[in-house]
């Protein structure tokens, strides 16, 4: 997404996935038993999943859920679009899921006015749109779901990511350094 305009016209769907991947991070560290503190999105489209973290196996399960589990939610997102019921559901399942993230776990401001936005507008338009637009929204929120993994690989075989403007180990670098003797590029 060189090209400024098209940047833009999909912020929206770059920050809803990034929500996507942050609470992959955060079910998994529930999954794993840890405490889910707090979900951070950002503006810059990076995004922080805090947990109350021992230094065990279990974290690696964690780290890794990010990047794993976006594109499987996609795909879920994708199967359920070839139903007839799926599209709408889906809009309504995942706004409700953003505003009850909002009153849970997503603390900083922009995270929360984001989600708020984008929940409310996904609620609405599985409400009110009629039904090829609100496919075609559904569509195109699968999709770039699904491609997140794919469209940010850069910030995986980097030294460093940035979010919200600072230097950060990746969640491929964070592998790394849990499973002694491995590559980042191996869990990129």
């Amino acid at each position: 997404m060189n090209i400024p305009v098209v940047r833009w016209a999909f912020y929206p769907f770059v920050i809803f996935a990034t929500w996507i991947h942050e609470m992959c991070h955060g079910f998994a560290g529930l999954f794993a038993g840890y405490d889910l503190q707090k979900l951070e999105v950002f503006v810059d489209t990076s995004g922080l999943a805090t947990l109350g973290i021992d230094d065990d196996e279990r974290w690696a399960f964690v780290a890794s859920a990010g990047y794993q589990g976006t594109p499987v939610v996609g795909f879920l997102l994708l199967i359920f679009r070839r139903t007839k019921r799926g599209p709408r559901l889906g809009l309504w399942i995942l706004g409700l899921l953003m505003l009850v993230s909002v009153a849970l776990w997503i603390r900083n401001l922009f995270g929360i006015i984001s989600v708020l936005i984008i929940g409310f507008f996904l609620l609405l338009c599985g409400w009110k749109l009629p039904s090829a637009w609100m496919r075609a929204l559904y569509t195109v929120v699968a999709v770039t779901t699904s491609m997140n993994a794919i469209a940010s690989v850069r910030a995986l075989y980097g030294p460093t990511q940035t979010i919200n403007g600072e230097d950060a180990i990746s969640d491929a670098h964070a592998m790394a350094e849990m499973i002694n003797g491995t590559s980042s590029w191996m869990w990129a």
